[in-house]
């Protein structure tokens, strides 16, 4: 089975290069419409980020306690940075 995140972000890539090609023109009239699109898109990344985890637990096949751990150390660093 082909690993549904990497098959994702690949597509996701390719816009992503577009979308920073046409940021580099801030004479265009869609630029502010660009830069929503380019938020989406990390938006997005980062689902894709959580998309194996998130399957790995559905199937049982990974330790939810560790899981817990790495979400929470997670969260208290960025918790540092938004101080």
């Amino acid at each position: 089975m082909a690993n549904l995140s990497y098959d994702l972000r690949t597509p996701l890539t390719v816009i992503r290069q577009h979308v920073h090609t046409l940021l580099k023109m801030p004479s265009d009239p869609n630029h502010g419409s660009i830069r929503i699109i380019n938020r989406k898109l990390d938006d997005i990344g980062k689902l894709m980020d959580n998309l194996l985890p998130y399957t790995l637990l559905s199937a049982s096949k990974t330790d939810i306690t560790e899981e817990l751990r790495n979400a929470a150390a997670d969260w208290s660093s960025k918790r540092k940075v938004w101080k």
